[in-house]
């Protein structure tokens, strides 16, 4: 069951669709993400980027981004939230260099931002030293 209003669990319920193959349930939740906007949008929109590739239409996932990216409040310094989400689409696309530029911009870091990087959606990137130096970095002193 989810919440009404939290645009953020619909997010999520998207992705955990797109990662079990299932785009039309992901964007479903994606779009009801966006639709309620009560925090980020970006989550929702990036949940669409991705189901996007996974139809193959790049250039709709690219033209996503390159919006989102636009649409930054402080591109210099991105939240966790927000780099972690459009990290992942930039990742998909194969822009491996800028997602780790733009997690790289990040601050602080810490706890929640390590959990983000664990994300499968960046493995792709893990043997990536300076996307590595970020996971480190950002490691709780209990977690191994």
């Amino acid at each position: 069951m989810l919440e009404p209003g939290a645009d953020y669990a619909y997010a999520l319920r998207g992705l955990a669709h797109l990662r079990r193959g299932e785009t039309t349930e992901a964007r479903a939740d994606a779009e009801m993400a966006v639709r309620l906007r009560a925090g980020f949008s970006i989550p929702g929109e990036a949940v669409l980027a991705l189901g996007e590739l996974e139809q193959r239409d790049t250039g709709a996932a690219r033209a996503r981004v390159t919006r989102l990216l636009r649409e930054l409040p402080n591109p210099a310094r991105p939240s966790i939230t927000e780099a972690a989400w459009i990290g992942r689409v930039l990742v998909a696309l194969g822009e491996r260099a800028r997602a780790v530029d733009l997690l790289e911009r990040v601050q602080p870091r810490g706890a929640r931002f390590w959990f983000y990087l664990k994300a499968p959606e960046f493995d792709a990137v893990r043997s990536d030293p300076r996307f590595a130096r970020l996971v480190a970095e950002s490691r709780p002193p209990e977690a191994k």
